[in-house]
């Protein structure tokens, strides 16, 4: 009766024995491949890399190609006896060495007695150090001058996670190759041909896909842990396996809970959200992967947002990448930026706290609820369509051409909560100063003048039937309090305010002229930073975070428009200023103190405390 077959694990039986099986590392192995062809091999080389992404595999290829007495392109024959002694660990000329436990000056001292002595069967002896960046200070030292100067007969291949903490003397005599993650894809790709390899239905077909992908993206980059993950999955597999359980071993989340909770975010259902959480708690779901698998779906949807012809860019499989890219189109960026913030502070507080279910339903609760940001392109629903605010009444055609737009009924608006400035947006055209290109677009007819109110208002408005109205007529009134206001911490921006007027706000926008003579005043305020400031002030003062329009009108258009009352502020009275004579008088010992070191006095200054 024949034996049964020994189980190899995959990490061993799928190790790559030729450059062309190493996965994703291209830039790297032809580059050896070469060097092998045209032999111009190193004294040295340094590996560097994440964890289990072919560099230790790498290096023992190397030393079989420096060996091989076949060689084919570069590629070793994997037949001839160097080879064969090599892929099986019994070489006596291929010397691994794990500076982790091999670490100090003695072992080191030893490797320089023993690289002297030319190898038994191969034509170079090869030295492997692996997590070369544990090796002491005084071993490294040791190691230096055979690494630049070897015997003919020795080649040193040094692999490490942790370049940073390589001596620069020891990097600057390697030649250096830095290994990279491997993709979601590529990893998928490879798991494949291992899954092929398994008797037929041992994991379901409908979960294939699905199942693979788990383990790809749970592996973060790295080949060997992927192949780990897959006999985990395998041992569990059976006719029953569900990608419930396949969750539950591997610690990572579905796509498709991603993307469920994603969308009780973007709808704004903290209950749903809630629901999805303590569906996954139930399951036995850490809910520290929760967060981190949460914070790298929403970096997938940024990618996704940002370039959706770059489906490499997000290194998922074809089909997910198409699915992320249709729900980034249902967020705009801004969201997606301050839930990538919202969950970048909850994995910092996952780490410095043991109720990791909390931290998490805080996250998505916040995500929930956080400020929805409207981009004004997403509102006119093309980027050239140029933004305008009109009186209650139509205007007709100017001689320019140019029109103005029915006002849009106002909407009911209630006072929003306290929040931070949804992003601004500016809007340059061509002007009719000969220096600047920007043309002011048509602003609302002047407002029927009206006495100024003087009398304090409540810090948040009160909303009637014309909300809108309502809005500009308290920044008119409030204005010279604002640019005060803004200036006691944005000095230049409140200086620059109280030259602008604030002439319209609606659907959320705030609508700032400036006479087109200023345009270092425009300029200035036209900035990111100062329309946020600008935004942020204006909550302070009332409640709500406008965006911000500056606009460039000219000089008999601004005059037409209503001057908000410029208030006079009482200037202090400069203190009184004491003289040296007046010191001395009241107090004799200064002057002795001035005697006694030969000084002279520079200044005098009042004690506040007296």
């Amino acid at each position: 009766m024949a034996e049964p077959k020994k189980f190899v694990v995959s990490t061993l039986k799928y190790r790559p024995q030729t450059f062309a099986e190493v996965t994703g590392q291209e830039h790297i192995t032809h580059t050896l491949r070469n060097a092998i062809r045209r032999d111009r091999l190193a004294n040295a080389y340094l590996f560097c890399g994440p964890r289990g992404v072919g560099k230790t595999s790498t290096a023992r290829i190397l030393a079989k190609a420096m060996n091989c007495t076949d060689i084919q392109d570069g590629e070793p024959c994997n037949h001839c006896q160097s080879c064969r002694s090599i892929t099986d660990g019994r070489s006596l000329d291929v010397i691994e060495l794990d500076a982790a436990s091999n670490r100090g000056i003695d072992e080191v001292r030893d490797l320089r007695e023993n690289v002297r002595f030319p190898p038994t069967l191969s034509k170079i002896k090869v030295y492997i150090i692996d997590e070369a960046h544990q090796l002491t200070k005084e071993a490294f030292n040791a190691l230096l001058k055979t690494l630049e100067e070897p015997p003919d007969h020795a080649k040193f291949i040094l692999a490490t996670t942790e370049a940073d903490k390589m001596l620069d003397t020891i990097i600057s005599r390697c030649q250096q190759f830095r290994f990279k993650p491997l993709s979601i894809e590529q990893i998928v790709t490879n798991l494949r041909v291992a899954l092929d390899e398994q008797p037929e239905g041992l994991i379901p077909e409908a979960i294939k896909s699905e199942t693979l992908f788990l383990i790809a993206r749970a592996s973060d980059g790295g080949m060997r842990d992927a192949q780990s993950l897959f006999d985990q999955v395998v041992s569990l597999a059976g006719d029953t396996l569900t990608l419930e359980e396949v969750e539950l071993l591997l610690g990572g989340v579905r796509l498709d809970t991603l993307i469920q909770l994603t969308e009780a975010i973007r709808t704004r259902n903290a209950l749903e959200a809630i629901e999805i959480v303590h569906n996954a708690y139930n399951q036995g779901q850490d809910m520290a992967h929760v967060v981190r698998d949460l914070l790298a779906h929403f970096r997938n949807l940024m990618v996704c947002k940002s370039a959706p012809n770059r489906p490499e860019l997000v290194g998922l499989p074809e089909d997910a990448t198409q699915t992320l890219t249709e729900q980034s189109q249902g967020l705009s960026m801004e969201d997606i930026l301050q839930g990538i913030d919202i969950l970048f502070e909850a994995e910092r507080r996952l780490r410095v706290t043991a109720s990791s279910r909390a931290v998490c339903e805080a996250a998505v609760v916040k995500l929930a609820k956080m400020p929805t940001t409207v981009e004004i392109e997403a509102l006119l629903g093309r980027g050239d369509i140029v933004l305008q605010t009109a009186p209650p009444t139509a205007a007709p055609v100017s001689d320019t051409g140019k029109k103005k737009l029915n006002p849009a009924p106002a909407p009911t608006v209630e006072s929003p909560p306290v929040q931070e400035p949804s992003p601004v947006a500016i809007r340059k055209e061509p002007s009719s100063p000969p220096h600047e290109e920007i043309q002011p677009e048509p602003l609302p007819e002047p407002l029927d003048p009206e006495p100024a109110k003087q009398e304090n208002h409540s810090p948040h408005i009160q909303m009637d039937d014309e909300p809108d109205q309502d809005v500009i007529e308290t920044l008119i009134d409030k204005w010279d309090h604002f640019t005060h206001m803004v200036a006691t911490n944005y000095i230049q921006i409140g200086s620059l305010l109280s030259d602008a007027v604030p002439v319209s706000y609606r659907d959320g926008s705030l609508h700032l002229a400036i006479p087109e003579s200023l345009t270092f005043h425009y300029r200035n305020l036209s900035t990111a930073e100062s329309r946020k400031v600008i935004s942020e002030k204006v909550r302070e003062l009332i409640g709500i975070s406008p965006q911000v329009v500056v606009e460039c009108v000219p000089q008999e258009r601004f005059s037409g428009f209503r001057q908000p009352v410029r208030q006079q502020y009482e200037v202090p009275a400069p203190e009184k200023k004491i003289s040296v004579e007046e010191v001395l008088e009241a107090e004799p010992r200064v002057q002795s103190v001035i005697d006694h070191f030969d000084g002279v006095v520079i200044e005098i200054k009042n004690n506040p405390n007296k």
